[in-house]
């Protein structure tokens, strides 16, 4: 999907960054036979001697144990939360795939052992989600989400709704006209996007309506035949509002096999996200879920990340008068 500006003047973006927001859930003190749990929050932080940027579930924080963690004690005390399907180091991290009760999920390592992470990772310097380079490896139509990723031309803002309301997803109230629709990026893996989801239950008086865009940017590492793609393509097809309500709920299976045209729909959605950051934030901006699409009361069309936290929430399904 080619998402052009036409002129930057018409548009008025809210800049916002997931990871400002973010309340995470620790592991802190762990032994080898304790774990406590805990809540803190997380800002931001930079891993990795400075390479990478963090935001998301910090899983684990090792106290009681030496600073260097061998790779067989990281592999033991994630094996509690499920099986290690693959594990890859780059850069100075160690990603592992893990098959848990509630699905595939990726979690993150520095090469010192010392933090367990899951959620968006960003290269510093290019500002772009590590995860992304992954689409490169696997030979995806997204392989310019990396870091060779290219600007976007002009983008035509009179075309940008009639763009986005094309793609794959569910949309609650198929009566209300594209000006009063939100259309959300998701990840059905993303903690912020349940919040966003049961924020929203009841936003009638707002006027407004969701339409629910799947796709996989916290990672595909299993392909396009992953547990992790056959929820994130059941998204494209959901049939009711109980659908819906599995789908953030962790009750949904997904498909039982994903056609070529359900992935390259998920592909797209998530080509469209990181185009639309770009074009709304600059070629540097980062990518992160949920993100929104949605006209103001100015009828200013907006493109804003974290729309679960206040006070973009309000601003979107507040009053309208």
């Amino acid at each position: 999907m080619a998402i052009q500006r036409k002129s930057e003047k018409t548009i008025q973006t809210t800049p916002q960054t997931v990871q400002a927001e973010q309340t995470v859930n620790t592991i802190d003190n762990i032994t080898t036979s304790k774990k406590s749990f805990i809540k803190s929050k997380l800002t931001s932080a930079i891993l990795a001697a400075g390479i990478f940027g963090v935001s998301g579930y910090l899983v684990g924080g090792y106290t009681g144990l030496p600073f260097l963690m061998p790779n067989s004690q990281l592999d033991s005390v994630l094996e509690e939360h499920g099986t290690i399907k693959d594990k890859t180091t780059k850069n100075g991290m160690t990603e592992f795939l893990l098959d848990s009760p509630d699905g595939e999920f990726i979690v993150y390592a520095p090469n010192n052992g010392r933090f367990l992470f899951n959620g968006p990772v960003y290269h510093a310097k290019e500002k772009l989600p590590l995860v992304f380079d992954k689409y490169a490896e696997q030979g995806s139509d997204n392989a310019n989400a990396t870091g060779e990723h290219s600007p976007a031309a002009e983008v035509d803002m009179g075309n940008i709704l009639e763009q986005v309301d094309q793609l794959g997803g569910y949309k609650e109230d198929s009566s209300k006209k594209m000006e009063d629709t939100v259309y959300v990026f998701y990840d059905p893996r993303c903690p912020y996007c349940h919040s966003l989801f049961d924020k929203t239950r009841d936003i009638k008086a707002s006027g407004r309506t969701i339409k629910w865009l799947p796709t996989v940017a916290l990672g595909n590492r299993g392909g396009d035949n992953s547990d992790t793609m056959k929820v994130a393509a059941a998204g494209l097809s959901l049939k009711n509002s109980s659908d819906l309500d599995s789908m953030f709920n962790h009750t949904h299976p997904g498909v039982d096999s994903v056609t070529p045209e359900q992935a390259a729909q998920v592909h797209t959605n998530l080509q469209a996200l990181i185009e639309l950051a770009h074009n709304f934030n600059g070629p540097n901006a980062g990518v992160g879920v949920p993100s929104a699409v949605y006209v103001d009361n100015d009828g200013q069309t907006r493109f804003v990340v974290g729309p679960h936290s206040e006070p973009l929430y309000s601003q979107i399904f507040g009053d309208r008068e």
